[in-house]
């Protein structure tokens, strides 16, 4: 195998010195030669060393940050199991109600059972379509007149705690100055049917 004459320049550049340099004392070319080496290290450091820390400290804060989107995330999925869940037991006991199941009627008995339909001035029915849902959000307006608190609040008992998964949207009372003790009321109950 023949080899191949390779010249390299071997000559390394050289660095010309001022003249004035040679004319300071030893001590003075000492402090400029550590001043200028100090300058040179600060250039290399902020050129080369110091953008690597920042990024790896702008991927640590990233890294963070992903993470706990990542637990968010993870929070939000359980959150939706537990709604899709929920949904699904609503809608099995929405289909289990008696077949002409109505809220209006479900309140009038119940009124009878707690001993204020004598005392209802007026019930409003109201259905609604809820949009992109086969939910209909039925709302009944009752006004009680003349009725005492505990009549009242064995009402609302029987609303809150019925399996028919009702409940009160808003209610307002006024005292009777007339009868003492007895009290008016304007209840909106609501519940979903499929």
């Amino acid at each position: 195998m023949k080899k191949l004459p390779i010249k390299l320049p071997l000559k390394l550049p050289q660095i010309k010195i001022p003249p004035f340099f040679n004319q300071l004392q030893k001590r003075d070319r000492l402090a400029i030669i550590c001043a200028a080496t100090a300058i040179g290290v600060f250039i290399i450091a902020k050129l080369m060393i110091f953008p690597i820390f920042g990024n790896l400290n702008s991927k640590h804060s990233l890294i963070k940050s992903k993470r706990q989107q990542l637990v968010q995330m993870y929070s939000l999925k359980a959150e939706a199991g537990a709604l899709s869940k929920s949904s699904s037991n609503i809608k099995q006991e929405l289909k289990n109600r008696p077949k002409g199941f109505t809220l209006f009627s479900f309140l009038d008995d119940l009124a009878g059972k707690t001993g204020i339909k004598s005392n209802i001035v007026s019930m409003k029915p109201s259905n609604t379509q809820l949009k992109n849902s086969s939910y209909v959000l039925s709302m009944v307006e009752i006004k009680v007149q003349s009725v005492t608190m505990e009549q009242l609040v064995n009402f609302l008992h029987g609303v809150e705690n019925s399996r028919e998964r009702m409940w009160v949207r808003s209610m307002t009372i006024t005292k009777r100055t007339k009868n003492q003790g007895l009290i008016s009321s304007i209840l909106k109950v609501e519940t979903y049917q499929l």
